[in-house]
């Protein structure tokens, strides 16, 4: 499914994205960001792999700019299965980076993810949207609590992760009184 805003077109990631993804993940600025190994370099076959080995619990977009047809980012949802964050609520976790640092500041980011949200509750019914972002991830942050999301305590078995990250929560219903249903 192609997903349109008014600026960007968002639309299924797939191997021929191989090779931008690759470049944008091994920039120091997106893997500070990130879970994954700060001195690993991912290569394009690496990427490949973990692509197709991910497809039945990962959906990934590929952000373009509409006027100049260019791939700026990624959007994201890997579905959760167990009940460590959503109980018996139908969760997943959202991921989403502007890839291209010439395209930042220019409120693609908030735009993709006004309408990645609204995907993620009305296609794919989920009731609970989680985000785990680095506590100085400022520019995040904001954009996570203007659309709805609340800042949120770890689960136990997740807590040594509260020094560096910080989990936040969007629900359905959340989402809904936002008034960010487009």
């Amino acid at each position: 499914m192609i997903i349109e805003t008014p600026r960007l077109i968002m639309r299924p990631m797939d191997i021929s994205d191989g090779e931008k993804v690759v470049e944008w993940r091994n920039q120091s600025r997106i893997k500070e960001m990130n879970f994954s190994d700060k001195n690993k370099i991912l290569t394009l076959d690496g990427h490949l792999k973990w692509f197709e080995s991910t497809r039945k619990k990962r959906i990934d977009y590929i952000v373009e700019v509409k006027e100049s047809k260019q791939s700026i980012g990624s959007f994201n949802y890997a579905i959760l299965e167990d009940d460590e964050f959503g109980g018996l609520l139908k969760t997943a976790e959202i991921g989403k980076y502007i890839g291209e640092k010439s395209q930042e500041g220019k409120g693609y980011a908030s735009e993709a993810n006004r309408y990645w949200l609204k995907y993620g509750f009305e296609i794919m019914k989920l009731d609970l949207i989680i985000s785990t972002t680095k506590i100085v991830n400022f520019s995040n942050i904001h954009i996570n609590e203007k659309l709805g999301y609340v800042k949120s305590k770890w689960p136990e078995s997740l807590d040594h992760l509260s020094d560096s990250w910080l989990l936040m929560k969007l629900t359905r219903e959340n989402w809904e009184l936002s008034k960010l249903v487009l």
